[in-house]
């Protein structure tokens, strides 16, 4: 994955494309929120109603929560008086809010439906992750009710997201089966029948295989903000900006930092604005009263709403579900189902070292984690299936002495698929880079989403009992020389406390942290300093 650089134009971001010109010009850098908005506890979400005249946002860990501080956020709000200043938040209680995680998405027709992202039981009594819609009845907010998406699946602790004030497309933070990382953005549209199409993925354009989170998507349709730790910017996490090109998506123009007035050396989540507005609203928690903040920016959005023909425009009242039901996902329940279009899909796996062909299992799962199809490779490495168009797949691929792989095949818009797959082979020195094993800034902390790369390891080294390997920690070059080799020391212990935890046997793992000394890129930009970053494992003994 290339990683690219942000550009910052004069303290302000002007962003145009040859044929929509869209901007936001930012004027001044953030300041806190007053009137006490803010606490010593996480605030996240902020976004103002539609009227104006309120500022809705969630708090996480607030004693004030209806779970206490073990809640993992409620909705509260703060409105504004005629002089612009904001009152005291209150928190708005049952039956909007749980006490497990009600966070903010935002509000469709006209404000008088809020999303927001729940955790719920299904009929199994696991606890998941989905969508949710209360309504505004007289002063209050009704119980949230799941909405149905086709094909949901959140492996992540993380989820956020935006919905457009016309209610017709649901951008969603989550980390769905093949995925580019960890947390990746995702487009749902309205369908007929009021129900939501399954998750797109937006593409490597945006998503890296880092953390993609708190979609923004302004009333053009067009111009999306959300925040990454998978550019290079001035903190842990940064604002980016970027226009989508066509209806397909997938195609997006190269993302621009918001800028030094917004990104700080700390985290950066959060932006929203509402058009006519003098002030975008953000968290930080760079100079926070807490551990993040609300800030605001003033700021100038030349945007202008505009419908897209695309988009089927059904009613705004969503499909929704008891909270401790399962939204349906198979095609099958639903009624007037369309023809089923199928997308030709076809590929080569390889040797990743030699390049010779494979003969190699492969077993196609949807986006409900189902299983559609096995099949084999055969001896020149070829394979061909047919599958559903509009959707999503994971292929896992694996050979008897090699590393099993996935991949992500996309069928949105595509008649044919043609794929080709790399497996690393396990014999004696082969070194693999685990680019999906990442940490948070300067810590030894691992970021939700990783341990996807290490039970792959943990499978393999179940599947091949001689197998032996050294886990190896590096870093880039900046900075003293011995913090950094402690700290890839660190992170190494880590990858080992988890794999163990696994089932392991410690005595076929060994470790040792580098530090910046053995650097697979230059140090001299960002985007190749980021490829230093890296967690590797080396067979050492046994394999082929």
């Amino acid at each position: 994955m290339k990683y690219l650089s942000f550009i910052t134009l004069l303290g302000a971001v002007i962003f145009a494309q040859p044929v929509h010109a869209q901007s936001i010009t930012i004027y001044e850098a953030q300041e806190a929120v007053s009137g006490g908005v803010n606490s010593p506890y996480f605030e996240e979400n902020p976004i103002l109603h539609p009227s104006g005249d309120q500022l809705y946002f969630t708090r996480t860990s607030h004693p004030g929560n209806i779970g206490g501080r073990s809640d993992k956020g409620d909705v509260w709000m703060s409105e504004r008086s005629d002089a612009g200043d904001w009152s005291a938040p209150v928190n708005l209680g049952t039956p909007l809010n749980s006490d497990g995680l009600n966070a903010l998405i935002g509000f469709a027709n006209s404000g008088n439906e809020m999303y927001m992202s729940v955790d719920y039981r299904d009929n199994d009594g696991i606890v998941r992750k989905g969508v949710a819609v209360s309504r505004k009845n007289g002063q209050t907010w009704t119980a949230p009710s799941l909405v149905s998406i086709q094909y949901f699946s959140n492996k992540s602790d993380h989820q956020s997201g935006w919905i457009t004030a016309d209610g017709s497309i649901l951008l969603l933070s989550i980390e769905a089966p093949g995925g580019y990382g960890t947390e990746d953005l995702y487009v749902c549209f309205r369908q007929q029948g009021d129900t939501w199409s399954s998750p797109r993925n937006l593409g490597f354009a945006i998503n890296t295989a880092y953390q993609e989170t708190t979609p923004f998507l302004a009333e053009d349709k067009k111009t999306l903000v959300f925040s990454t730790n998978g550019i290079a910017g001035l903190g842990g996490r940064d604002l980016f900006m970027s226009e989508r090109q066509d209806d397909s998506w997938r195609s997006w123009s190269v993302p621009v930092s918001l800028g030094d007035k917004v990104n700080t050396s700390g985290t950066e989540l959060s932006f929203s604005f509402l058009q006519g507005d003098d002030f975008a609203y953000l968290t930080s928690t760079q100079n926070s009263e807490g551990y993040s903040d609300i800030k605001r920016v003033k700021i100038k959005a030349d945007i202008v709403e505009e419908s897209l023909d695309s988009i089927p425009q059904t009613p705004l009242i969503a499909a929704v579900v008891p909270l401790d039901a399962v939204p349906p996902n198979d095609p099958e329940e639903l009624t007037d189902a369309p023809e089923v279009l199928m997308t030709a899909v076809s590929g080569t796996v390889r040797n990743a070292k030699t390049l010779a062909p494979l003969a190699a299992s492969i077993t196609v799962t949807g986006q409900a984690n189902n299983i559609i199809s096995n099949l084999q490779a055969n001896e020149a490495g070829q394979f061909a299936v047919s599958l559903t168009s509009g959707q999503s797949f994971t292929l896992t691929v694996s050979a008897p002495g090699y590393l099993e792989e996935q991949l992500m095949v996309e069928t949105f818009d595509r008649d044919e698929v043609n794929e080709s797959v790399l497996l690393q082979p396990l014999s004696v020195g082969n070194t693999v880079t685990l680019s999906h094993v990442l940490f948070e800034q300067s810590t030894a902390d691992m970021i939700r989403g990783s341990e996807a790369d290490l039970d792959r390891v943990a499978k393999m080294l179940d599947e091949n009992p001689d197998v032996e390997i050294l886990i190896s920690g590096h870093t880039d070059n900046q900075g003293p020389i011995k913090p950094n080799i402690k700290l890839s020391e660190s992170r190494v212990q880590t990858v080992i406390d988890y794999l163990l935890s696994k089932g392991v046997d410690k005595g076929r793992l060994t470790g040792k942290g580098y530090g910046p000394t053995k650097p697979i890129a230059s140090n001299a930009s960002e985007e190749t300093r980021q490829l230093n970053r890296r967690v590797e494992f080396t067979i050492t003994k046994g394999g082929n």
